[in-house]
C-alpha cells in the first residue's frame, strides 16, 4: 500500500515536471523566433517556474495532512486522492495553455 502510494505521488511530481519543461521549452522556442522578447521569456519562464513550485508545495501538503490523519487506506481511499491531484495538475495545465494562448494571438496581432 505504501508502494502504490509512492508511485502515486511519483507520478503526479512527475507530471508537473513534464508539464513545466514542455511549457518552458515552448517559451525558449518563442524567444529564439522573436515572437517573445528574451525579457518576456525570463519573466514567463520565472513566473511558471514560481506557479509549479508553490501548487507543489500546496500539493505536498494537502498529502501529508492526509498522511497525518489516514485511517486505513482503502483502495477507494487512494482512488479519491490521485483524482484530485490529477484534476489540479490537469487544471494548470490547461491554465498555462489558455495564456500561451492568449500570448500567440497577441504576437499574431502585431505580425498583421
Amino acid at each position: 500500500m505504501i508502494n502504490e502510494l509512492k508511485k502515486a505521488i511519483l507520478a503526479g511530481i512527475g507530471t508537473a515536471a513534464t508539464a513545466y519543461e514542455k511549457t518552458d521549452s515552448f517559451i525558449q522556442d518563442m524567444v529564439a523566433k522573436g515572437k517573445i522578447t528574451v525579457e518576456d521569456g525570463k519573466v514567463l519562464s520565472e513566473e511558471l517556474k514560481r506557479d509549479m513550485q508553490e501548487k507543489t508545495t500546496e500539493a505536498t501538503s494537502e498529502i501529508i495532512t492526509k498522511l497525518d490523519n489516514m485511517k486505513p487506506f482503502t483502495k477507494e481511499d487512494f482512488r479519491v486522492m490521485f483524482d484530485e491531484a490529477n484534476k489540479s495538475t490537469l487544471e494548470e495545465i490547461n491554465k498555462l495553455k489558455e495564456r500561451i494562448a492568449v500570448l500567440e494571438a497577441k504576437l499574431n496581432e502585431e505580425e498583421i
